[in-house]
Protein backbone atom coordinates (compact mmCIF):
# COMPACT_ATOMS: atom_id res chain seq x y z
CA UNK A 1 0.00 0.00 0.00
CA UNK A 2 1.44 3.95 -1.03
CA UNK A 3 1.54 5.70 2.40
CA UNK A 4 0.20 9.11 1.60
CA UNK A 5 2.42 12.23 2.26
CA UNK A 6 1.51 14.41 5.50
CA UNK A 7 0.72 17.05 3.20
CA UNK A 8 -1.60 15.62 1.30
CA UNK A 9 -3.72 15.45 4.30
CA UNK A 10 -3.25 18.76 5.57
CA UNK A 11 -6.55 20.84 5.84
CA UNK A 12 -4.31 23.94 5.50
CA UNK A 13 -2.36 23.09 2.55
CA UNK A 14 -1.44 26.38 1.12
CA UNK A 15 -2.69 27.45 -1.98
CA UNK A 16 -0.70 27.37 -5.35
CA UNK A 17 0.47 30.54 -6.30
CA UNK A 18 2.41 31.60 -9.82
CA UNK A 19 6.40 31.51 -9.09
CA UNK A 20 6.73 35.41 -7.61
CA UNK A 21 9.59 37.60 -8.17
CA UNK A 22 11.05 38.68 -5.29
CA UNK A 23 9.68 42.36 -5.73
CA UNK A 24 5.76 40.97 -4.79
CA UNK A 25 4.41 41.94 -1.78
CA UNK A 26 3.46 38.79 0.93
CA UNK A 27 0.41 37.83 2.10
CA UNK A 28 1.42 39.43 5.45
CA UNK A 29 1.72 42.84 4.02
CA UNK A 30 -0.76 42.96 2.16
CA UNK A 31 -3.22 41.89 5.35
CA UNK A 32 -1.56 44.60 7.08
CA UNK A 33 -1.61 47.41 4.98
CA UNK A 34 -5.49 46.91 4.27
CA UNK A 35 -6.15 46.28 8.08
CA UNK A 36 -4.43 49.33 9.53
CA UNK A 37 -5.98 50.95 6.26
CA UNK A 38 -9.65 49.61 7.49
CA UNK A 39 -8.58 50.86 11.19
CA UNK A 40 -8.13 54.38 10.49
CA UNK A 41 -10.82 54.99 7.53
CA UNK A 42 -14.09 52.66 9.16
CA UNK A 43 -13.56 53.80 12.89
CA UNK A 44 -16.70 55.52 12.71
CA UNK A 45 -18.78 52.81 10.57
CA UNK A 46 -21.68 50.86 12.36
CA UNK A 47 -21.02 47.47 13.65
CA UNK A 48 -17.03 48.33 14.18
CA UNK A 49 -14.98 46.73 16.47
CA UNK A 50 -11.14 46.38 17.27
CA UNK A 51 -11.09 42.90 15.69
CA UNK A 52 -12.91 43.95 12.36
CA UNK A 53 -10.12 45.45 10.59
CA UNK A 54 -7.82 42.21 10.20
CA UNK A 55 -10.73 40.15 10.09
CA UNK A 56 -12.20 41.91 7.01
CA UNK A 57 -8.76 42.14 5.24
CA UNK A 58 -8.37 38.43 5.95
CA UNK A 59 -12.42 37.55 4.72
CA UNK A 60 -11.10 39.75 1.51
CA UNK A 61 -7.67 38.03 0.56
CA UNK A 62 -9.59 34.40 1.03
CA UNK A 63 -11.58 35.76 -1.52
CA UNK A 64 -8.96 37.18 -3.68
CA UNK A 65 -7.16 34.17 -3.43
CA UNK A 66 -10.05 31.79 -3.97
CA UNK A 67 -8.54 29.95 -1.09
CA UNK A 68 -9.72 29.29 2.64
CA UNK A 69 -9.32 31.24 5.86
CA UNK A 70 -6.92 28.87 6.90
CA UNK A 71 -5.00 28.47 3.30
CA UNK A 72 -4.36 31.75 3.95
CA UNK A 73 -3.04 32.27 7.31
CA UNK A 74 -0.89 29.25 6.63
CA UNK A 75 0.52 31.19 3.52
CA UNK A 76 1.64 34.78 5.13
CA UNK A 77 5.11 34.78 3.89
CA UNK A 78 4.60 33.96 0.61
CA UNK A 79 4.18 36.44 -2.00
CA UNK A 80 1.03 36.23 -4.76
CA UNK A 81 0.39 37.10 -8.24
CA UNK A 82 0.05 40.75 -9.50
CA UNK A 83 -3.52 39.27 -11.17
CA UNK A 84 -4.26 38.68 -7.00
CA UNK A 85 -3.15 41.31 -6.29
CA UNK A 86 -4.57 43.85 -8.16
CA UNK A 87 -7.59 41.63 -7.74
CA UNK A 88 -7.65 42.35 -3.55
CA UNK A 89 -6.85 45.93 -3.55
CA UNK A 90 -10.44 45.99 -5.52
CA UNK A 91 -11.98 44.32 -2.78
CA UNK A 92 -9.97 46.53 -0.22
CA UNK A 93 -11.30 49.92 -1.91
CA UNK A 94 -14.61 48.80 -1.83
CA UNK A 95 -14.74 47.88 1.56
CA UNK A 96 -12.47 51.06 2.34
CA UNK A 97 -15.61 52.94 0.59
CA UNK A 98 -18.15 51.35 3.83
CA UNK A 99 -19.25 48.48 1.53
CA UNK A 100 -19.57 45.12 4.43
CA UNK A 101 -17.29 42.62 3.76
CA UNK A 102 -20.90 40.42 2.91
CA UNK A 103 -21.67 42.57 0.30
CA UNK A 104 -17.97 43.06 -1.27
CA UNK A 105 -17.76 39.14 -1.67
CA UNK A 106 -21.37 38.72 -2.48
CA UNK A 107 -21.65 35.76 0.38
CA UNK A 108 -22.21 35.68 3.80
CA UNK A 109 -22.22 32.43 6.09
CA UNK A 110 -25.46 31.39 7.96
CA UNK A 111 -25.42 27.94 10.14
CA UNK A 112 -22.40 26.19 8.05
CA UNK A 113 -23.35 26.97 4.87
CA UNK A 114 -22.55 29.70 2.16
CA UNK A 115 -25.71 31.84 1.60
CA UNK A 116 -25.42 34.55 -1.75
CA UNK A 117 -26.28 38.42 -0.76
CA UNK A 118 -26.85 41.71 -1.71
CA UNK A 119 -27.70 45.60 -1.14
CA UNK A 120 -31.10 44.23 -1.55
CA UNK A 121 -31.11 41.94 1.49
CA UNK A 122 -30.38 41.87 4.90
CA UNK A 123 -27.25 40.63 6.11
CA UNK A 124 -27.39 37.11 8.02
CA UNK A 125 -26.20 37.55 11.41
CA UNK A 126 -24.92 34.71 13.81
CA UNK A 127 -27.64 35.69 16.34
CA UNK A 128 -30.57 34.92 13.83
CA UNK A 129 -29.20 31.28 14.31
CA UNK A 130 -31.41 31.20 17.48
CA UNK A 131 -34.20 31.36 15.63
CA UNK A 132 -33.35 28.11 13.67
CA UNK A 133 -32.41 26.52 16.50
CA UNK A 134 -35.80 26.66 18.36
CA UNK A 135 -37.59 26.08 15.08
CA UNK A 136 -36.11 22.89 14.81
CA UNK A 137 -36.54 21.58 18.59
CA UNK A 138 -40.19 22.46 17.74
CA UNK A 139 -39.93 20.11 14.93
CA UNK A 140 -38.13 17.70 16.92
CA UNK A 141 -41.00 17.64 19.27
CA UNK A 142 -43.92 17.55 16.77
CA UNK A 143 -42.36 16.09 13.40
CA UNK A 144 -43.27 16.47 10.44
CA UNK A 145 -43.86 20.32 10.97
CA UNK A 146 -45.85 23.00 8.57
CA UNK A 147 -43.31 25.73 8.88
CA UNK A 148 -43.77 29.35 7.33
CA UNK A 149 -40.84 32.11 7.59
CA UNK A 150 -41.98 35.35 7.23
CA UNK A 151 -39.48 38.50 6.21
CA UNK A 152 -37.34 35.79 4.56
CA UNK A 153 -34.88 38.04 2.79
CA UNK A 154 -32.30 36.44 1.81
CA UNK A 155 -33.82 33.03 2.39
CA UNK A 156 -31.01 31.66 4.87
CA UNK A 157 -33.81 31.10 8.06
CA UNK A 158 -36.37 29.35 5.62
CA UNK A 159 -33.87 27.41 3.83
CA UNK A 160 -31.56 26.10 6.84
CA UNK A 161 -35.23 24.70 8.67
CA UNK A 162 -35.78 23.05 5.22
CA UNK A 163 -32.17 21.29 4.65
CA UNK A 164 -31.96 20.47 8.68
CA UNK A 165 -36.12 19.05 8.51
CA UNK A 166 -36.07 17.54 4.92
CA UNK A 167 -39.75 15.99 6.44
CA UNK A 168 -41.18 19.17 7.36
CA UNK A 169 -42.98 21.61 4.80
CA UNK A 170 -41.58 24.88 4.30
CA UNK A 171 -42.48 27.95 3.09
CA UNK A 172 -41.41 31.96 3.05
CA UNK A 173 -42.70 35.23 2.30
CA UNK A 174 -41.20 38.53 1.82
CA UNK A 175 -42.16 41.85 0.39
CA UNK A 176 -39.20 42.43 -1.63
CA UNK A 177 -39.23 40.71 -5.18
CA UNK A 178 -35.84 41.53 -5.31
CA UNK A 179 -35.27 39.80 -1.82
CA UNK A 180 -36.85 36.86 -3.36
CA UNK A 181 -34.91 36.49 -6.16
CA UNK A 182 -31.90 36.01 -3.96
CA UNK A 183 -33.80 33.61 -2.20
CA UNK A 184 -34.63 31.15 -4.85
CA UNK A 185 -31.27 30.95 -5.74
CA UNK A 186 -29.64 30.25 -2.58
CA UNK A 187 -32.37 27.62 -2.14
CA UNK A 188 -31.88 26.31 -5.77
CA UNK A 189 -27.64 26.74 -5.21
CA UNK A 190 -28.29 24.65 -1.60
CA UNK A 191 -31.20 21.92 -3.01
CA UNK A 192 -33.42 22.93 -0.87
CA UNK A 193 -37.20 22.49 -1.20
CA UNK A 194 -38.81 25.90 -0.01
CA UNK A 195 -41.60 27.48 -1.55
CA UNK A 196 -41.59 31.36 -1.60
CA UNK A 197 -44.29 33.48 -2.18
CA UNK A 198 -44.49 37.51 -2.66
CA UNK A 199 -46.66 39.05 0.23
CA UNK A 200 -46.66 42.23 2.63
CA UNK A 201 -45.91 39.96 5.77
CA UNK A 202 -49.09 37.30 5.87
CA UNK A 203 -51.62 38.78 3.18
CA UNK A 204 -50.91 36.73 0.78
CA UNK A 205 -49.91 33.68 1.86
CA UNK A 206 -52.78 30.83 2.01
CA UNK A 207 -51.44 28.11 0.83
CA UNK A 208 -50.23 25.35 3.25
CA UNK A 209 -52.12 27.11 6.21
CA UNK A 210 -52.26 27.22 9.05
CA UNK A 211 -48.78 26.44 10.08
CA UNK A 212 -47.51 24.20 12.77
CA UNK A 213 -44.20 27.12 13.39
CA UNK A 214 -44.06 30.50 11.96
CA UNK A 215 -40.61 32.31 12.21
CA UNK A 216 -40.17 35.55 11.50
CA UNK A 217 -36.56 38.03 11.63
CA UNK A 218 -39.06 41.43 10.95
CA UNK A 219 -37.25 44.86 10.75
CA UNK A 220 -37.27 46.10 14.75
CA UNK A 221 -35.02 49.15 14.34
CA UNK A 222 -36.64 52.26 15.83
CA UNK A 223 -36.98 55.29 13.03
CA UNK A 224 -34.23 57.04 14.67
CA UNK A 225 -31.97 53.96 14.96
CA UNK A 226 -32.11 53.44 11.26
CA UNK A 227 -31.25 57.08 10.70
CA UNK A 228 -27.88 57.04 12.48
CA UNK A 229 -27.42 54.05 9.88
CA UNK A 230 -28.58 55.75 7.00
CA UNK A 231 -26.31 58.95 8.18
CA UNK A 232 -23.87 56.61 8.12
CA UNK A 233 -24.48 55.42 4.83
CA UNK A 234 -25.19 52.05 5.78
CA UNK A 235 -26.50 49.98 2.63
CA UNK A 236 -28.77 47.66 3.93
CA UNK A 237 -32.83 48.11 2.78
CA UNK A 238 -34.47 50.56 4.71
CA UNK A 239 -37.50 47.76 4.00
CA UNK A 240 -35.72 45.24 6.22
CA UNK A 241 -34.04 47.42 9.29
CA UNK A 242 -37.14 50.00 9.79
CA UNK A 243 -39.77 48.64 12.14
CA UNK A 244 -41.34 52.42 12.79
CA UNK A 245 -41.66 54.85 15.40
CA UNK A 246 -40.43 51.96 18.42
CA UNK A 247 -39.45 49.69 16.27
CA UNK A 248 -42.53 47.30 16.64
CA UNK A 249 -44.37 48.16 13.93
CA UNK A 250 -43.60 45.60 11.74
CA UNK A 251 -43.70 42.83 14.86
CA UNK A 252 -47.57 44.20 16.38
CA UNK A 253 -48.97 43.61 13.00
CA UNK A 254 -47.36 40.14 12.13
CA UNK A 255 -48.42 38.65 15.38
CA UNK A 256 -51.86 40.10 15.01
CA UNK A 257 -52.08 38.32 11.56
CA UNK A 258 -50.38 35.38 12.82
CA UNK A 259 -52.72 34.07 15.13
CA UNK A 260 -55.24 32.85 12.79
CA UNK A 261 -52.53 31.53 10.35
CA UNK A 262 -51.49 28.66 13.17
CA UNK A 263 -52.99 25.53 14.03
CA UNK A 264 -54.11 24.93 17.57
CA UNK A 265 -50.62 23.64 19.31
CA UNK A 266 -48.26 25.68 16.67
CA UNK A 267 -45.94 28.19 17.86
CA UNK A 268 -44.56 31.99 16.58
CA UNK A 269 -41.13 32.51 16.90
CA UNK A 270 -40.18 36.40 16.71
CA UNK A 271 -36.83 37.49 16.33
CA UNK A 272 -36.64 41.28 18.27
CA UNK A 273 -34.19 43.31 19.39
CA UNK A 274 -32.39 43.19 22.79
CA UNK A 275 -34.73 45.58 24.55
CA UNK A 276 -37.78 44.71 23.08
CA UNK A 277 -38.30 41.19 24.95
CA UNK A 278 -41.07 42.07 27.32
CA UNK A 279 -43.14 44.51 24.94
CA UNK A 280 -42.95 41.87 22.21
CA UNK A 281 -44.60 39.50 25.40
CA UNK A 282 -46.88 41.74 25.47
CA UNK A 283 -48.04 42.15 22.10
CA UNK A 284 -48.56 38.29 21.72
CA UNK A 285 -50.60 37.92 25.07
CA UNK A 286 -52.47 40.57 23.54
CA UNK A 287 -52.70 38.81 20.55
CA UNK A 288 -54.22 35.85 22.36
CA UNK A 289 -51.15 33.75 22.28
CA UNK A 290 -49.74 31.70 25.58
CA UNK A 291 -47.14 30.23 26.95
CA UNK A 292 -45.11 33.17 25.82
CA UNK A 293 -41.10 33.12 26.71
CA UNK A 294 -38.07 34.97 25.83
CA UNK A 295 -35.41 33.64 24.48
CA UNK A 296 -31.21 34.58 24.88
CA UNK A 297 -28.41 34.43 22.24
CA UNK A 298 -25.06 33.61 23.09
CA UNK A 299 -24.02 36.89 23.89
CA UNK A 300 -26.81 37.00 26.55
CA UNK A 301 -29.29 39.71 24.68
CA UNK A 302 -32.54 38.92 24.60
CA UNK A 303 -33.47 37.61 21.13
CA UNK A 304 -36.35 35.78 20.29
CA UNK A 305 -39.78 35.87 21.68
CA UNK A 306 -42.43 32.81 20.90
CA UNK A 307 -45.47 32.30 22.20
CA UNK A 308 -48.08 28.92 21.61
CA UNK A 309 -51.87 28.86 20.10
CA UNK A 310 -54.67 27.60 22.18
Amino acid sequence: MTRRSRRSRSPTARPTFETADAHRLTIRALLHDASERFRTELVDAPAYTAETPYLDALVLMGTALKASREQVLASLPDPISDESQDEFRKLVEARASGMPVSYVTGTREFYGRTYRVGPVVLIPRPETELLVDLCLLEIDAHRPANVHDACTGSGCVAITIALERPESTVSASDLSGEALTIARRNASALDAQVEFTQSNLLDRVEQNAPFDILTANPPYLTDNEYKRLASADWPEPQLALAGGEDGLGVVRRLISDAIDRIATGGRILVEIGADQAERAQGIMAEAGFKEIEKHRDLAGHDRVVSGRRW
